[in-house]
């Protein structure tokens, strides 16, 4: 946890470790809680490393932690399945 103050406002923020497994070969996931005021924010983000890719998901907390781990673990492994089937180099065009 911690806070940062500034222009007479205070954000406080807690980053928690979410468990979370994909196809590649290095997960994580993590929630990050904001507060500022009446203001509170939730977001997950997923990221996920597969040899020289490293691709991150951020979803909004809406209803649930679950739901928006599930929903940015969807969104990564789809583009991680994308670049895995894309052809290793582009050629420059002449």
């Amino acid at each position: 946890t911690y806070a940062v103050t500034a222009g007479g406002q205070t954000i406080t923020s807690k980053l928690t470790p979410l468990e979370v497994t994909s196809s590649a070969p290095f997960t994580t996931a993590t929630m990050l809680e904001s507060v500022n005021g009446d203001a509170k924010n939730k977001q997950v983000s997923v990221r996920l490393i597969d040899g020289s890719l490293m691709l991150t998901a951020t979803r909004a907390v809406k209803s649930t932690p679950e739901a928006a781990t599930a929903q940015a673990l969807k969104d990564a492994e789809g583009l991680l399945a994308i670049l895995r089937a894309a052809p290793p180099a582009a050629t420059p065009a002449p």
